[in-house]
């Protein structure tokens, strides 16, 4: 019987040491957030996630570097991967420990892009790679310089692969300032003037504006709903059907898709190119790439 007890007694103690274990490994568990240092300080960063949050990061000699060799190489603009154990605090911007700090790039010129397998070829100083881009939208051009963030892993086939986890392309944003022969001059806010050629290769896009957000249903409306309910099943389909083959005006004008026509001064434009300049100044570059946001002003 003192024996069976004993039993009991060590099969209780190891249920409740594997509960603990458990409990300990599911509290250890790193939290991870990534995105771009938007300042640093001398004790820390400033992060900002890509929905446009900020935490503000503590650095000591408990921090782990990846990728990194000292806390001086944290700089403004660098794209990282942080581990933390999620305490944050809360004041504003809210405050966390930084366990793990990992920040892996590459740069080089893009070779060729396959839109089907949505990668690109990469030629950097460790040779040809591979770059998978996952559900980032960055435009990416063959002969253009890009720096490509990712965490650290290749995959060892031939050429080598790695996951971005943020591209970052050469582009100038501003406000067209005049057209010119053969395309247009870009100001940009800090005074900065840019002369732009477009050619025929080069991608036209022009932004919407954003969906306002639906109204409360108003009197009028509720009207037609309930007139709508008092209709016959099947008139209401022959109605329904009638509205879905012909849109109204300002429905067409959303949804037809016509080709982008060149920017016009006074629009706010992005434009993407290789990187290179067609000049020694470095003020005239070929667009690969144009995304305009029309003046709502015309």
């Amino acid at each position: 019987m003192k024996q069976k007890r004993i039993l009991a007694l060590l099969l209780a103690l190891t249920a409740a040491f594997c509960l603990t274990g458990a409990a300990n490994a599911e509290e250890e568990t790193p939290v991870v957030r990534e995105g771009t240092i938007v300042e640093v300080m001398e004790d820390g960063f400033l992060l900002q996630e890509a929905d446009g949050r900020e935490i503000l990061y503590n650095v000591d000699e408990q921090t782990v570097l990846d990728g990194i060799a000292s806390l001086t190489d944290l700089q403004k603009d660098l794209y990282v991967i942080v581990e933390s154990d999620g305490r944050l605090t809360k004041s504003i911007p809210p405050q966390a420990h930084a366990d793990r700090v990992t920040c892996y790039w590459l740069a080089g010129q893009v070779e060729s892009v396959d839109e089907e397998e949505n990668t690109f070829l990469m030629q950097t100083e460790l040779g040809t790679v591979i770059v998978h881009r996952g559900e980032l939208t960055t435009p990416v051009y063959a002969e253009m310089n890009v720096t490509v963030y990712f965490d650290g892993v290749m995959a060892l086939s031939e050429p080598g692969q790695i996951a971005a986890r943020k591209i970052e392309v050469p582009e100038v944003q501003g406000t067209v300032l005049e057209m010119t022969e053969n395309g247009f001059v870009l100001r940009t806010d800090d005074e900065t003037e840019y002369r732009v050629i477009l050619t025929e290769e080069t991608v036209r896009g022009v932004l919407l504006p954003a969906a306002e957000p639906a109204d409360e249903e108003t009197a009028e409306e509720k009207t037609e709903e309930a007139a709508e309910a008092d209709v016959p099943s099947d008139e209401k389909e022959d109605t329904d059907a009638a509205e879905t083959e012909a849109p109204s005006d300002e429905e067409q004008e959303v949804t037809v898709d016509e080709p982008a026509a060149d920017p016009a001064p006074g629009d706010r434009v992005t434009v993407y190119f290789s990187g290179e300049y067609a000049d020694e100044d470095g003020r005239e570059l070929t667009a690969l790439e144009v995304l305009i946001e029309k003046n709502s002003q015309e």
